[in-house]
Parts: structure tokens; sequence; C-alpha cells
């Protein structure tokens, strides 16, 4: 009767294990060696095998010349050939050179994980191309991509980070890994298959914390109307963000995605909609203009905390005068004749104030004719400068205007008003 035949099959994608006819095979040697790095690329390689130039990748070049790199590739290769000896593989010969290129083994076969996903995605290339010549093109696109998408069980050799042929390649799969599963998102998302997506994702989101895919986790969930479950998935997801970035990307991209009313965001975290609507709207530049109420509460407001604060606050008065009319820091009303077009000399008035305001300075219309006003963090130098600007810049827009801006300033006495 004829003998099955055996086979090494070794996994090296998301850790790494080697079997001989389903049993584990051990090689006495530290995996994060040089010699290891050769016995991974080799077991890689496969049938196919490697040249030294290719092996050479795993030798740092350190202008030592071609020839020292050679005489170390030579040492490092006899290191292999001694730790395969005392490990316990079946009978053979290992590490062979044979034509130039250098062989895992010539007498068994070899296979891996990385091999099968390299078949099956070349087969994905091959059946795309064909269907853009062949549009009626029949082939499973859904079980081949979810096929590799379930093979993929993590980055290449994790514990060799750093290590340059291997980022290389770890980026080609990785890379690979997400056109399926964005693909596969796709095809099962016009059939409703959200279970089998919710699957794949979680272990996405294991893979690679922060490449997103915690918002199709909770795309499927919401679609299953499992919302506590994309609620704890956000709120874990967010957190993460916040403490590995400081930031939370996960809103702004969740923000793009719609759902019946609102935003997906919306759904999972019920304060979204609400720090929407209290966001400013329109231009914020220059000082934030409020009514007279919210300016009352906002400057109360900086009494009570006034004991922790350490910069002086002052409070400015640009009223808009006739000239030769009113008295400093009387409300001035307009005369009939000057009724129609005052408004809109209040509003230039404003303009030319707002120019001269910080972005946390805060004012507000207090009178037909008054604007009252508080720079925050000024002093008396600064309230008196700017003042200065606000009266020169009207007179020199304004020169023979009947009416001029007065603009008064003062320090505010936190003590006198907590009496």
């Amino acid at each position: 009767m004829e003998q099955p035949c055996r086979t090494f099959y070794a996994r090296l994608l998301g850790g790494y294990s080697l079997t001989f006819d389903r049993q584990e095979v051990q090689l006495d040697i530290n995996q994060k060696s040089k010699a290891m790095q050769i016995f991974f690329m080799l077991v890689k390689a496969g049938k196919g095998g490697l040249s030294r130039e290719e092996l050479l990748r795993v030798i740092p070049d350190k202008n030592e010349g071609k020839k020292r790199r050679d005489t170390n590739l030579r040492q490092q290769i006899h290191l292999l050939r001694r730790a395969v000896e005392r490990s316990d593989f079946p009978p053979g010969e290992y590490i062979v050179l044979q034509k130039k290129r250098y062989y895992f083994s010539l007498q068994y076969p070899m296979e891996t994980d990385t091999d099968y996903l390299e078949r099956v995605f070349s087969l994905i290339q091959r059946n795309l191309e064909q269907q853009k010549i062949q549009e009626e093109l029949e082939w499973d696109e859904e079980g081949m991509l979810l096929d590799f998408c379930r093979h993929y069980t993590g980055e290449l050799l994790p514990m060799l980070e750093g290590e340059e042929w291997v980022m290389a390649e770890r980026a080609a799969y990785q890379s690979q890994y997400f056109f399926c599963l964005r693909r596969l998102w796709k095809i099962l998302e016009k059939k409703e298959q959200f279970e089998t997506m919710l699957s794949l994702c979680a272990a996405a989101s294991q893979m690679y914390p922060y490449d997103e895919w915690q918002v199709v986790q909770i795309q499927c969930l919401l679609h299953l109307h499992r919302i506590k479950e994309a609620r704890r998935i956000y709120d874990q997801s967010s957190r993460m963000y916040f403490e590995q970035f400081g930031t939370r990307p996960l809103d702004s991209l969740m923000e793009a995605y719609r759902w019946e009313e609102g935003s997906l965001l919306d759904v999972v975290n019920p304060l979204a909609k609400m720090k929407k609507g209290l966001k400013e709207t329109g231009k914020n530049r220059g000082g934030y203009q409020c009514g007279y109420p919210s300016f009352l509460d906002f400057y109360h407001l900086l009494v009570r905390n006034s004991q922790r604060r350490t910069m002086p606050f002052l409070l400015l008065l640009a009223e808009l005068q006739k000239k030769e009319k009113a008295l400093p820091s009387e409300p001035f009303f307009p005369e009939a004749e000057d009724e129609q077009d005052f408004p809109g000399k209040m509003e230039k008035l404003r303009k030319i104030m707002e120019g001269f305001l910080d972005r946390d300075d805060v004012y507000t219309h207090y009178s037909r004719n008054q604007f009252l006003v508080l720079l925050m963090g000024a002093d008396e130098e600064e309230g008196r400068d700017i003042a200065r600007k606000i009266k020169e810049s009207w007179e020199m827009q304004n020169p023979d205007d009947a009416f001029h801006p007065e603009v008064y300033w003062g320090k505010t006495n936190w003590e006198s008003d907590e009496k």
C-alpha cells in the first residue's frame, strides 16, 4: 500500500508554528536570531528556494564589503544547520544548497499559510481583471474573498518587529487583506449578511485596532438592532483613541456615515447631536458678540471664578456720539433726522471695533449707540491702545461724519462686585 506523502506546514501569520505530519516540530534556536530569520525565509519560499543574494537581506550592510557579508551569511547558515541537527526533525537533509539556490528541504514538501493566501489572492485578481473584459463572468467572488479573510490570522512574523524584509512583506499582506475585507463588506451589506461581517470586523479590529474597523462593526450591530453592544464598542474605541493619540478620530469618521434620520455617530453617542447644536456657526474670528443678558451671565461667571485668575480683565465702553452733544458715558440717542442712517453707523462702528478684538473677547450691543466689551487677559495699557485704534480707524474711514466714537476703559474690580 502506498504511503501518504508526509508534509511540513508552517504558520507565519499572527505567530509561528511548524508541524510535520500534524505533529509540532521545535527548532532549538532563538526566534529573533539571524540564523532563524534565514530559516523563516527558506520555509516561506518552499520549493522555489532562495538565492544567496536574497538571503543576504537579513545580513545588515554596515559598509563591510560583499566578502565580509558573504562570510557572515555562511556562518549563520552553519549555525542553522547545527540547530536543526539538535532538534526533533524527521531524518533527512535540511538547508540544502543546489545549483546556487538554498532550500529548506528537497525531500519533504513544505506548505505555509502565506503561500495559500498568495494563491487565493492571485485568483481573485485574475478574475477581477477578466471581469473587466467579460462582464458576465461567473465566479464565486464572495466565497474567495471570505476564504482569504478567514485565513488571514495576523501580521507576518510579529516577533520580528523592525526587520526590513519582514516589514515590506507584512505591508503587502495587510494591503491585500484590507482590499478583500472592503470588497466583501460591499457584497455582504447588499445581502444583509451582517452577522458574517460582524465576526470578520471583530477579528480585524483585534489585529489592527487603529484602522477604524470598529465603524463597520458598529454599523453591523445597528443593523442587527444590538444598540447597547454598538455603544459599548464605540465607548471602548473612543477611549482607546483618546488615550493613544489625545484625539477622537473615530467621531469624525462616523459622522460621514448616515443612519436613518441622522449620522451614525448620533445613534451610538446621544451627546453627539447636542454637541453639534452647541457649535458656533458662521465666522469665529474677532470678538464674540452676544446679547446683553448673555453678556451679564458671562460677567457674573467671571466674577465667581476671579480668585483662580491672575490676568486682569478690562471693561471697555465704545459709544457713537454726535460731536459736541453727549456727555461721556451717557447713552446718546440720535435725533429724528438721524434715525434712518444711525443703525448703519453703529454697524460700521461694530465692524471697526471687532477688528481690534481677540477671539476670546466678548462684547454686546448695550444700547442704541453703545457697545460694552470684556477684554480678556488685557492690561490697562492694552485697553488704552485698543481705544485709540478704534477712534483713529473710524476717523480715517469717516472723516466728514457728524458722529464720532468715544471709547472708555476701566479695570474691573472683582472684590467690589462680590460685596
